[in-house]
């Protein structure tokens, strides 16, 4: 009878066992499974984020290029921030103008790029292209701070009356540039990208491929 119990008990207990470990082996692939699962759900939604903020910067792209393109630029004088005087007649003596719309008080809103532009002024300068960065923040103190620190290698003056709303309508457009004909009208457009520098040396490619075709 005692060796019956002990049989008994001795063949539960390895059924117990083997139920604990297959029980703790699922447990363990379930808990990987949710973990791996709870990564894709992340991965999804960083990408889902990246595209909801790619469309709208596509629908800003599309609103400024609607507002602005074959238009003109009002008249202006506009003072650098040692209040010398920059006038849109200026840029009638040039074949062309390339005037840059900054929110200067956004620092990493435009560094990143600084080099692309520095580039292409080097390209367009002698081929009597005119360019001219406007600040469009009204903290002139700040923005003065943050543009003497840079290395732009071209004139920078503050906006009027008239291009104070330029970036603030458009939140996602820190930097929105226009390449202007001598009588001031607007034939291209390109809306900087936040922290993506590709998009702005693809405007740089297609504005020297312009100079070429020029030179023609």
């Amino acid at each position: 009878m005692k060796n019956r119990i002990l049989s008994f008990l001795k063949n539960n207990l390895i059924a117990l066992a083997f139920g604990l470990v297959l029980f703790l082996g699922y447990s363990v692939f379930s808990f990987h499974n949710q973990i791996k699962l709870n990564s894709k759900i992340l991965n999804i939604n960083d990408e889902y984020q990246e595209l909801e903020k790619l469309s709208k910067f596509r629908l800003t792209e599309l609103e400024v290029n609607r507002t602005f393109l074959r238009t003109k630029l009002p008249e202006f004088y506009l003072n650098d921030f040692s209040n010398k005087i920059y006038s849109s007649g200026s840029i009638k003596k040039y074949k062309k103008g390339i005037i840059l719309f900054v929110v200067g008080n956004c620092g990493v809103c435009f560094e990143n790029e600084i080099p692309i532009w520095n580039e292409i002024n080097q390209k367009v300068t002698p081929n009597n292209y005119f360019m001219l960065v406007v600040n469009t923040s009204k903290q002139i103190d700040l923005a003065k701070k943050y543009f003497n620190e840079t290395s732009l290698q071209f004139p920078i003056v503050n906006a009027n009356e008239n291009f104070l709303d330029y970036n603030n309508k458009y939140p996602l457009a820190e930097i929105i540039t226009f390449i202007v004909q001598p009588d001031l009208t607007i034939e291209s457009i390109h809306v900087s990208m936040f922290q993506n520098i590709e998009h702005t040396k693809k405007f740089k490619e297609n504005i020297l491929q312009v100079i070429i075709e020029d030179q023609k």
